[in-house]
């Protein structure tokens, strides 16, 4: 019992911690703007972090309440939640430090740690109510969703910083590769969540978030092309696995 009390509040804790991390650190991404790739979305795409920091601030208020119908499922995710979120913060330090390499490796960490919490998710969603398939299945929807794009992107990111221009020929065919790579990616995890309404839709925020980031930079108009593809193969494989889903009901 005391266990389960320590990870509920660990929890609350590390999502607090997720929130104020950015205001304790001194890293606001703008230090990076030399290092960002052609393919980072558009700045105003990274508002999806007040949706994801605040709704984990709700659930680690809502998961601390007693006699909760899904207490099970709450414990379960419990260590893979708190992970992620420590990760966030440590992401944010790793990033200020230049550390690029590291931040890849981290949101590899957290991408592991959310599809942890999304299988498990998936596998109880019938039994969740309302109110918990905003705060946690949004949450993780959104969550899982960015960092199988940011996966990529930080990836970009370390690649330039290491001394790979994204310039020219060679830089239109590497970040051509990480968007075709990122879009196989987010397709398999679409097929595997069910095509979650969530998942999905962050997914095409990103992809749209990079084309109008491309349409800000000079001579990315073949990227503007992939990306431009990559929303419309992924808006039809999105359509296509949720009428699979409706007809296996």
């Amino acid at each position: 019992m005391k266990k389960n009390k320590l990870l509920r509040l660990l929890v609350l804790m590390t999502s607090i911690t997720q929130i104020i991390s950015p205001a304790l650190s001194s890293f606001t991404g703008e230090e990076n703007n030399n290092q960002d790739v052609q393919i980072t979305p558009a700045g105003y795409t990274f508002v999806i972090w007040v949706a994801i920091t605040s709704l984990a601030f709700v659930y680690g208020v809502f998961q601390m309440l007693p006699n909760r119908k899904n207490e099970p499922l709450h414990l379960r995710i419990a260590p893979n939640l708190i992970f992620t979120y420590l990760l966030f913060s440590l992401w944010l330090f790793v990033a200020q430090k230049d550390w690029l390499a590291l931040t890849v490796i981290i949101f590899g960490s957290m991408f592991y740690n959310l599809l942890k919490v999304f299988e498990a998710i998936i596998q109880n969603k019938e039994e969740l109510s309302p109110l918990e398939k905003v705060i946690l299945e949004g949450q993780i929807g959104l969550y899982f969703g960015w960092s199988s794009i940011a996966i990529f992107a930080n990836t970009g990111a370390a690649l330039k910083f290491y001394g790979l221009s994204d310039l020219g020929t060679q830089g239109i065919i590497w970040q051509s590769i990480l968007l075709i790579g990122a879009l196989i990616n987010t397709m398999y995890w679409l097929y595997k969540t069910k095509a979650n309404y969530f998942y999905g839709g962050t997914i095409l925020w990103a992809f749209i978030g990079i084309f109008f980031g491309l349409r800000g930079v000079s001579d990315t108009a073949f990227l503007q092309i992939v990306t431009i593809t990559a929303v419309c193969v992924f808006s039809g494989a999105f359509y296509r696995f949720r009428n699979l889903n409706v007809k296996n009901l």
